[in-house]
């Protein structure tokens, strides 16, 4: 008997339905010890099977963990697993496991970028049950290695902020995503997203006001409405930064940033002495550049 996996396949299912927790698992494991490795994989769904069927997490969590070591190919049935178990800190670790075999195409068919997404969503809208993993680091790798999610990611790594309450935090995130993003998607995505929790903010903080409000809190309500005002009047110089990242040869691009500063010489001045140290295709452009440099001393 305890080298044929048919009997054994048997007592297991038997003794499944029988549904005593404790003298099942024994079993289980006696058959796994008395069976040769080659034919564990005959036992292992039954016991799998078993173990996810009851409420007994902890139990199940380890038995998983002893199946991957022989079958890592079950890493994806396990996060999903641990996701309805609402265990996400270890899911989150078991995806990053996945991410890391860097394979072009996972057992259920997603991609290593699929893959990457799960991960930001799962950290990013569970920030107090994903705690064992160092997210700025996890969520910076993704931006760099995935350029045309750059946006969705940014936006998911400041989320992660506002849903912990590190609502300044997520204002840094937000504010290095603007200054460092190289198309007009991602940047309007980001600037949309930081935005509209800025004005979420405000209004929760005028729900909150006591009747009647004192002075302390009209002046942050005031430094509220003056923050949001400020970041809707910057959005024209920001786009215009985008704009000269992604393509710093536009002469356009340059006249229209000496225009945001109309009014400004001396930032003006500084904008100008940029543009004329940019190699441009054509003497022209650079032309261009140096006329209106001169026009704008002759005007001052």
């Amino acid at each position: 008997m305890h080298k044929m996996p048919r009997i054994w396949m048997d007592y297991c299912t038997i003794m499944t339905k029988r549904r005593i927790i404790t003298d099942t698992r024994r079993v289980f494991d006696r058959a796994l010890r008395a069976l040769p490795v080659t034919q564990h994989l005959r036992i292992w769904p039954l016991y799998i099977k078993f173990v996810t069927s009851h409420d007994i997490p902890e139990t199940a969590i380890r038995v998983y963990r002893r199946y991957l070591k022989l079958y890592p190919r079950a890493r994806e049935d396990f996060v999903e697993y641990l996701q309805k178990i609402d265990q996400l800190d270890e899911a989150a670790k078991q995806l990053v496991a996945l991410v890391n075999e860097d394979m072009p195409v996972s057992d259920k068919g997603k991609t290593v970028h699929q893959l990457w997404a799960e991960l930001c969503e799962l950290i990013s809208k569970n920030p107090k049950k994903v705690y064992s993993l160092d997210v700025n680091v996890i969520m910076r790798q993704g931006i760099q290695k995935y350029s045309d999610q750059v946006g969705v990611l940014w936006c998911a790594f400041a989320e992660y902020y506002i849903r912990a309450g590190q609502f300044e935090r997520a204002r840094d995130i937000y504010e290095e995503a603007m200054i460092s993003v190289k198309t007009v998607r991602d940047f309007t995505q980001i600037f949309d997203a930081f935005a509209a929790f800025e004005e979420r903010n405000t209004a929760a903080r005028m729900d909150n006001l006591a009747e009647p409000p004192d002075e302390e809190d009209e002046l942050e309500l005031e430094w509220l409405f003056a923050r949001f005002e400020h970041l809707m009047a910057r959005r024209p110089l920001l786009l215009n930064s985008v704009l000269l990242r992604q393509n710093p040869h536009n002469v356009h691009e340059w006249l229209n940033r000496v225009a945001l500063y109309e009014g400004q010489p001396e930032k003006a001045r500084s904008i100008f002495e940029k543009a004329t140290q940019i190699a441009y295709a054509k003497v022209d452009e650079l032309a261009m550049v140096w006329c209106e440099y001169a026009e704008l001393e002759l005007r001052h």
